[in-house]
């Protein structure tokens, strides 16, 4: 199975419920927790490429990426359902969205602060690397 199939075959009903996910939203929150615990387990999601980082101020922080065939749908339906599985299980603020990037590829981003926790979604299409990468990403307070 490739990571795309990988992916939207581990989490069916909540893929069908992340734009509303106050509504009916399973309590599943594997990936959120994953990546919270990666500090300490190195464990990643079937699929997933993760990595840490050290962000401003010193906060550290771990970063996710599934890979998608170029403008794959399934690309867009795991951002919708990475989306949904932040704001059902962290709650907190959404940060407006950012100004758009300065080339021809496509980019999306979802970024909500939790406590003085950042989560961020991304889709990146990436034209000469003939993908697109979903991004998971969470920098911890220092």
């Amino acid at each position: 199975m490739n990571s795309a199939a990988a992916f939207i075959a581990g989490s069916l009903v909540a893929m069908t419920t992340a734009l509303a996910p106050t509504i009916g939203f399973t309590d599943e929150c594997t990936r959120v927790s994953m990546l919270e615990d990666y500090l300490t387990t190195g464990a990643e999601s079937e699929g997933a490429n993760c990595e840490t980082f050290v962000g401003l101020n010193n906060s550290k922080g771990v970063s996710c990426y599934w890979q998608f065939p170029f403008r794959d749908v399934a690309a867009l339906a795991a951002f919708d359902e990475l989306s949904g599985e932040v704001t059902h299980c962290k709650g907190g603020d959404q940060l407006p969205s950012d100004t758009p990037v300065n080339h021809p590829d496509s980019y999306m981003l979802f970024e909500l602060i939790h406590a003085d926790e950042v989560y961020r979604v991304a889709k990146k299409d990436k034209s000469q690397l003939n993908r697109t990468l979903v991004f998971l990403s969470a920098e911890f307070g220092s």
